[in-house]
């Protein structure tokens, strides 16, 4: 028909440049609000309530739909109150969901009011509520179907739909839109087999992580650029600020010091062909995790890296883990896997003997005690020295004595270290006497400055060290000072303990004698 306006479409979300948001789409909206035609003005609401669902800022058309908020005809009154609903959904920041909902749940109904003072007063307290929104301010949300639509989406057989949900989402978060319901997912995605769909949720990770959850994005945000760039030296001088930056000095305070947004970029950067921008990455997760920092996202990486052909980067990783278990974090679901490794790297045995400790499952630590691998039985035995002093570790003292009879020389002299710290008994600490003895003699200096501060220890707890006296008298004439020092404090503390004994001994005899004469 002649004259008649064509219908504007809405298609999900969809919407015709005609009525996009850009300056002639939106004069173009706020023209056909002004219609005498309820249906035009119903196919506008729509294409607004199509907008807000997607998270579009509408409110350059609030001072119009205020108006048409109040027409005659009811569906048209209906449909805006829905679309300031969607708006508000998405825009609303967090402090006012969080301690006004039940307040703001009602002031979306009061839209729809037939009363003019009602909807007017809804409409004031919703846009003070978010007069922070449209500057980025305040937390803005997604609407629930569109944020469950994207995560489905993250798990498409399809790598081009997981990209397009992961694109969504970092645009999404970096317009300060709230994605916490798929922080899960990209989780998840930061593990997909397709390059590009990890970068993305890396992104999406990193700049939520940022906005929401730390201090000092709104400094180092440019990093995350910087170690997703093509160039392999921009991404490890990024990974390199990054690690100095958890340093510890006397200006910054430990969140000065918080690069946990970045973790998820470092994590990608693991499996970098450069060996570098690898343990550069490493290194940062490192440092982070040392300040207390969130490094969950990067573990299932980081347990890669042990297996890896660098020792170094194999190294790290295993420190990693091994303050992990540490500070109790669960890694039952590892440690199968961990003790394949243990021919790929012996420092393995520390990460599973401290776990082991921790459920005080002695039975699995001795059987690293009997491993055929000599470094293997030496790190568990030492790594036993380090557990808690908490936590009683008696019921392996049997096997640990056992290992002073161990074949090799380090295995047996870290096996008696460790009784003379973690035990009392007399029987078992004069056992350790003779290897610390033989130590003395060792080419070796650093293993005859430890015979000398274990036999002092010893001599301490008043075993008799008179064994070791002839070696003690050799060493306390060496050049160094400290085995010097140590020898001459042990025969000190021998003589000292043995004269004790004599005239404890000596007046013991004579009660003896006096009882003796009493009865006589």
């Amino acid at each position: 028909m002649k004259g008649k306006k064509k219908k504007p479409k809405s298609s999900g979300g969809k919407v015709e440049e005609k009525y996009s948001l850009s300056a002639n789409g939106l004069i173009r909206i706020l023209n056909d609000l002004k219609s005498s035609d309820p249906t035009i003005k119903r196919e506008i609401a729509r294409i607004l309530i199509d907008l807000a669902k997607n998270g579009e800022n509408i409110s350059p058309t609030f001072p119009s739909l205020n108006k048409v908020l109040s027409d005659k005809d009811e569906e048209v009154r209906l449909l805006v109150a829905e679309a300031f609903k969607f708006y508000y959904s998405n825009y609303i920041s967090y402090y006012c969901r969080l301690y006004s909902y039940d307040d703001f749940s009602k002031n979306i109904n009061d839209l729809k009011s037939p009363k003019k003072e009602e909807q007017v007063r809804a409409l004031n307290r919703l846009n003070s509520y978010t007069q922070w929104a449209d500057k980025g301010i305040g937390w803005r949300y997604l609407h629930q179907k569109t944020i469950d639509k994207l995560i489905s989406d993250l798990k498409s057989s399809d790598p081009a739909i997981r990209k397009k949900s992961a694109r969504t989402l970092r645009d999404a978060v970096k317009n300060s839109m709230n994605i916490f319901d798929a922080v899960p997912a990209l989780k998840t995605t930061l593990y997909d087999k397709d390059s590009e769909v990890r970068w993305l949720a890396a992104e999406a990770l990193a700049h939520y992580y940022g906005m929401y959850t730390n201090t000092t994005y709104g400094y180092y945000s440019g990093n995350i650029d910087r170690l997703k760039s093509p160039n392999v030296k921009d991404k490890i001088s990024a990974a390199n600020f990054l690690a100095s930056l958890t340093t510890p000095d006397l200006v910054s305070d430990r969140d000065e010091r918080d690069i946990s947004f970045t973790i998820p970029l470092l994590t990608l950067l693991l499996f970098d062909k450069n060996i570098k921008a690898k343990k550069a990455a490493l290194t940062a997760i490192r440092n982070a995790q040392s300040e207390g920092q969130m490094i969950t996202d990067a573990i299932p990486a980081v347990f890669e890296m042990i297996s890896d052909k660098n020792k170094k980067i194999q190294d790290i990783a295993i420190f990693i883990f091994r303050d992990l278990v540490s500070s109790e974090f669960d890694i039952s679901n590892y440690i199968n896997d961990l003790t394949k490794l243990l021919s790929i790297n012996w420092g393995v045995a520390d990460v599973l003997t401290l776990y082991y400790a921790n459920q005080q499952n002695w039975k699995e630590i001795e059987k690293l005690l009997n491993h055929s691998d000599k470094d293997v039985r030496q790190e568990t035995v030492g790594t036993l020295n380090h557990v808690k002093w908490s936590l009683d570790i008696s019921p392996i003292f049997p096997a640990l004595k056992k290992l002073l009879s161990d074949p090799d020389k380090e295995v047996k002299f870290v096996a008696a270290r460790t009784l003379v710290d973690r035990t009392k008994d007399t029987k078992s600490l004069s056992a350790t006497v003779p290897i610390f003895t033989t130590a003395l003699s060792d080419s070796e200096k650093k293993m005859r400055l430890n015979a000398a501060f274990n036999l002092k220890k010893v001599a301490e707890k008043g075993v008799d060290i008179s064994e070791a006296v002839d070696e003690l008298k050799t060493t306390s004439k060496e050049k160094n000072d400290q085995i010097r020092n140590l020898s001459l404090d042990a025969l000190k503390i021998f003589k000292k303990k043995r004269k004790k004994a004599k005239v404890k001994k000596k007046k013991s005899k004579k009660r003896v004698r006096k009882r003796s004469y009493d009865w006589k």
